[in-house]
């Protein structure tokens, strides 16, 4: 598995059938690996070949494209909002044709393609 170097995708952590259950990834740090919540990812960046995740409180880079750490997340939470962006929509404060609001206070551009295709598949009200 390519993605193993740098990062891990777990499969839903629960106990029998309680809903209330959470996804982590593992990602590369120093000598192994460290465990977040997927919840706790506010957005993540493009950089070359390198993906940055930004979390509520630090970032972390990984030698993985971030196509390829978007194919391991859940992609009703993450929202493609930009070539080099995409977006965790439970820190999405504000959306328009070319920038985003997160809840850090954040603001990230929004590429033109990519809000097209976010008002073809996401319920707007208004």
């Amino acid at each position: 598995m390519q993605h193993l170097k740098n990062f891990v995708m777990m499969k839903k952590i629960g106990f029998g059938s309680n809903t209330n259950c959470r996804e982590h990834v593992f990602v590369k740090d120093n000598n192994g690996f460290k465990r977040i919540c997927i919840h706790n990812i506010v957005f993540l960046e493009a950089k070359r070949s390198c993906c940055i995740i930004h979390l509520q409180n630090c970032e972390m880079i990984v030698n993985v494209p971030l196509c390829e750490v978007l194919d391991d997340l859940d992609p009703h939470l993450f929202l493609r909002i930009h070539r080099s962006y995409s977006v965790n929509q439970e820190h999405l404060l504000e959306l328009s044709k070319d920038k985003a609001i997160i809840d850090n206070g954040q603001i990230l551009r929004v590429g033109k393609v990519y809000y097209q295709k976010i008002l073809k598949g996401t319920v707007l009200i208004g």
